[in-house]
C-alpha cells in the first residue's frame, strides 16, 4: 500500500500548525468534521489511521507543511512527543535525533560517567557521533567532565545538541 499521497491528506485532515492539532474535515468518511484525529501510541507520539494504516502525526505534519515526506526521522526539538507544533518540529538522521536527548544516569550529566577504578580524574566524559563513541579523557569533577562533552556536544551536533543544561546552552 502506498503512503497517503499531500492531496489526499489536505482533503481529509486539517493541520494547524500553531497547535500542532490535525482535524479531520468534512470529507473525512466515518467520521465527524472538526474531530481531533489520532491517539498516543505506546512511545506517546500521536498516530492517525488513515485507510487502515498508521501513520505517525509529526511525519504527516512534514508532509502537510512541505508537501514532501520527510527525508530522515523527525526531531521533537523540545523532547515532548506529542508536541506536533511545526516550529518543534525539524528533519534529522538518527545521529541527530539521537543527539537531542534528555539526560540519564545517576550523576545527571550527559555524558559524563564515573570509573570508580581510577584514582584521579575518575570522571570520563565521551560522546557518540555516527555509532561510535569519541572518548573525551577524564576529569577531576563531574562538571569539568560535562563541559567537556558541552564543548564536543556543540561542536558535533550543533543545533541538535542537548546538554545537561538544554539545548543550545553555552560552554563554560
Amino acid at each position: 500500500m502506498e503512503p497517503i499521497s499531500y492531496n489526499r491528506l489536505h482533503v481529509i485532515l486539517n493541520y494547524n500548525p500553531n497547535t500542532g492539532v490535525f482535524r479531520w474535515t468534512d470529507r473525512a468518511p466515518h467520521l465527524r468534521q472538526g474531530e481531533i484525529a489520532g491517539t498516543k501510541d505506546k512511545h506517546g507520539y500521536i498516530q492517525i489511521c488513515i485507510a487502515k494504516k498508521m501513520y505517525k502525526a509529526h511525519r504527516l505534519a512534514w508532509l502537510y507543511m512541505t508537501g514532501d515526506w520527510p527525508l530522515g526521522v523527525i526531531d521533537h526539538a523540545n523532547l515532548i512527543r506529542d508536541d506536533n507544533r511545526w516550529e518543534n518540529l525539524r528533519d534529522a538522521t538518527l545521529s541527530q535525533n539521537r543527539a537531542n536527548t534528555a539526560p540519564r544516569g545517576v550523576l545527571g550529566f550527559k555524558g559524563v560517567y564515573m570509573d570508580p577504578r581510577k584514582k584521579t580524574n575518575p570522571y570520563r566524559a565521551g560522546i557518540r557521533i555516527n555509532n561510535k563513541t569519541i572518548h573525551l579523557g577524564g576529569y577531576a569533577t563531574a562538571e569539568e567532565a560535562e563541559n567537556a562533552y558541552r564543548k564536543a556536544a556543540l561542536k558535533y551536533h550543533g543545533a541538535f545538541s542537548r546538554t545537561s543544561l538544554g539545548p543550545g546552552r553555552e560552554v563554560l
